[in-house]
């Protein structure tokens, strides 16, 4: 299977979470994942969002909304997109991670510039070195 992901747009949101006791404050981004071949089934728990002093808020994958990304299985040549949500308790948030169950992020997304980046070795935290987030804190 290959998969691809990506993410946009990450903010503080402004949807309703009925039900759901946030803590902080929510912050969203637009996901979506294609398959490119075989069969998918996202595992969006390993989604984060970090702050530039690395802080990680993992996504609220129980989070019940319609705007959500489904987490269902989807096949080749099938895209899932929709919103992942963030309970924010301390710094904003600036990126968006995927891990593959490690610490090293496999993927990152930062400053809204929709990076589809496969990490190759750790990523530096925080991310001072970012081309596109320099002079932005």
């Amino acid at each position: 299977m290959v998969q691809q992901w990506s993410v946009s747009d990450l903010r503080a949101s402004t949807d309703p979470v009925p039900g759901y006791p946030v803590a902080g404050r929510l912050w969203e981004a637009t996901a979506s994942v294609e398959v490119i071949t075989g069969t998918v089934t996202p595992i969006i728990p390993n989604v984060y969002a970090v702050s530039a002093s690395g802080e990680r808020y993992q996504v609220l994958w129980q989070l019940a909304s319609p705007s959500s990304i489904s987490g269902a299985t989807i096949s080749q040549g099938q895209t899932s997109t929709g919103k992942v949500y963030f309970d924010v308790t301390g710094a904003d948030p600036m990126a968006v991670i995927y891990t593959n169950g490690g610490s090293t992020p496999a993927m990152m997304w930062c400053c809204n510039g929709n990076m589809m980046m496969p990490m190759q070795m750790a990523m530096p935290m925080p991310m001072d070195d970012c081309p596109h987030c320099t002079g932005t804190m």
